[in-house]
């Protein structure tokens, strides 16, 4: 690659850097050349004086740190601005705001009409903590919106809060059976549905009504939420469980030339709470992908659920020490491990690189053996699966990862939940519930670890710097009073920034040509406001993007940008925090 690159005569020249470039053969530099979109000096300063002609725009960095653009590697971007952005925005559920903030914040928002689309009330995401194990009530809702139907996602999207009225619309009342894995819950006294319903197949008895939104609208949606990603350094991410009008939207964008990203989507084979005879087949996932695949947008993925959600009690533990109190669900897997054999070996064979969702020991443990299977059957064929989430293990389980080329992803703000740990240790016991996130004992097994946030799960930023405040330091920034969780699985800087960028580009088999500073690699960069191997955790909080190459382009430029000018037509996007 290097040898076809001429030195002389580059578009841009970024001198007095100090750029963390994520090579070990050359981990800093002071400067960069690029042409044509690619690097072709990484070195001293003296190094790319040959690269400027008079055409060059040279930009003095003024000592600023450089990394290479970001990876978010689990993002739900679509779903993430319509519901958490554009719609009705509950209160942030980092903060567990009280049921009178979430009622206010409803009312005001029906009052303005930022809730209203086709008829619907739509938003989200409020925290499941909130209301406690039974859940939201329909009537709450009723009085606010009346007889408009109202669904409200949780900030798991495995639950979701509807009014009188969308029950109606689906024909739900006390006699409507709970679907397989899924949850009407219901008033104890009267068996009526109470308007919390748990987990996919639930959710879809009313979510099937809402009406779909367009393809500019979802273009739209998509463009906005890059723009965010953008602004927080992110030139790539993986969309974790896409519809087909989400693959024709991405596509429309890639061919018109406004995809600022490189997307890898994950298209539903399994999902959360389905039923089995719902799998899509990898010969119908392949075809779909190959009609949208172009450019920037690699369509060939697919997601799996191997369990649920945390908050509602759908997560697969082995050897589970005592029921949960609550109206719970299936306490287990959301498919068989035989069927999860035969689904990952097909998907494989097909060349369709897996994300399977799995919360708790026993989906991780059947997930590795799917993967082990499909090795067999399959051989090698360079593809790599990871797993999400991954929140226990057993022992035995961590050094599979290396052993079979699977990749973690995980949530860098999922590094302590002492809200969680209250709910889950009387299920695995003390000590199973001390090695919980266990990331750093899934690197030093070997394994690739890469970063995703999850978004709009949880975390209601897409910003990826307070995250690593949490994964260096183990502790909750909301609950400091806490103490630190687990202080053997904190994480270094120099652990944490690889993940953001390197191995989330080989997660999505884009390492030859990103995640890292290299001559020969896209001129990929993010150029931040200090210095975040040096600054303390707080620091990372306030952590800001001043400009984000992809591709040698300025796709988001901040005002106090070091960069003289930004590329014709390019606007500095606002600012959704």
């Amino acid at each position: 690659m290097k040898e076809q690159l001429s030195a002389s005569a580059c578009d841009l020249v970024f001198r007095n850097g100090r750029f963390y470039t994520v090579n070990p053969e050359q981990p800093w530099a002071e400067a960069v050349a690029i042409q044509e979109g690619r690097l072709v000096r990484v070195g001293a300063n003296a190094d790319v004086e040959e690269c400027i002609g008079p055409h060059t725009e040279v930009v003095d960095l003024e000592r600023r740190l450089v990394i290479p653009g970001i990876y978010d590697t689990h993002v739900h971007l679509i779903t993430a601005v319509q519901y958490a952005r554009s719609l009705c925005q509950l209160p942030d559920p980092p903060t567990l705001p009280s049921i009178d903030a979430c009622l206010s914040t409803i009312k005001k928002s029906y009052e303005e009409g930022s809730g209203m689309e086709d008829g619907w009330f739509l938003g989200g995401v409020w925290s499941p903590f909130t209301f406690g194990m039974e859940g939201p009530r329909k009537e709450m809702l009723d009085e606010i919106v009346g007889d408009i139907p109202a669904f409200l996602m949780d900030m798991t999207l495995h639950g979701v809060w509807v009014n009188s009225a969308a029950l109606r619309i689906a024909g739900i009342d006390k006699n409507t059976p709970d679907p397989q894995y899924g949850l009407i819950a219901r008033d104890p006294d009267t068996g009526d549905p109470t308007g919390f319903l748990v987990e996919y197949s639930a959710m879809a008895l009313v979510g099937r009504h809402i009406p779909k939104i367009s393809l500019l609208r979802r273009m739209a949606l998509a463009e906005r939420g890059i723009a965010e990603l953008n602004s927080y350094g992110i030139v790539g991410f993986s969309e974790a469980g896409s519809e087909e009008a989400d693959l024709a939207a991405l596509n429309r964008l890639a061919r018109d030339g406004r995809l600022n990203a490189r997307v890898l989507t994950r298209n539903l084979a399994v999902q959360a709470g389905s039923i089995e005879e719902d799998l899509r087949s990898a010969e119908e996932i392949a075809s779909v992908a190959a009609k949208y695949n172009t450019g920037r947008l690699n369509t060939f993925g697919a997601k799996i659920y191997v369990d649920g959600s945390s908050q509602n009690d759908t997560v697969a533990f082995l050897d589970r020490s005592s029921p949960f109190d609550m109206p719970y669900l299936y306490e287990d897997l959301t498919i068989s491990p035989e069927k999860l054999k035969q689904v990952v070996t097909d998907l494989d064979r097909n060349g369709l690189p897996i994300m399977m969702h799995c919360i708790g020991d026993k989906a991780a443990h059947v997930a590795l053996d799917a993967v082990e299977a499909a090795r067999k059957a399959n051989g090698k064929n360079g593809l790599r699966h990871c797993i999400t989430h991954a929140f226990f293990h057993s022992d035995d389980d961590i050094p599979r990862y290396s052993q079979l080329g699977v990749s973690l992803n995980i949530q860098t703000w999922a590094s302590t939940d002492f809200d969680y740990g209250a709910i889950v240790t009387p299920l695995i016991g003390e000590e199973r519930w001390k090695k919980a996130f266990p990331y750093k004992t899934l690197m030093n097994a070997g394994a690739l670890v890469s970063a995703g946030s999850d978004w709009p799960c949880v975390t209601s930023s897409v910003n990826p710097f307070p995250g690593l405040a949490m994964a260096s330091t183990r502790i909750d920034p909301f609950y400091p009073e806490r103490g630190v969780f687990n202080e053997k699985e904190k994480l270094t800087m120099e652990e944490l920034i690889p993940m953001l960028t390197i191995n989330g580009a080989k997660e999505m088999g884009l390492d030859k040509i990103s995640g890292s500073i290299e001559e020969g690699k896209f001129a990929d960069l993010a150029v931040l406001d200090r210095n975040i191997l040096e600054c303390e955790p707080a620091g990372l909080f306030e952590t800001r993007v001043l400009l984000t190459l992809l591709e040698g382009r300025p796709v988001y430029h901040a005002e106090d940008s070091p960069m003289l000018a930004s590329a014709e037509g390019l606007k500095t996007p606002e600012m959704w925090r």
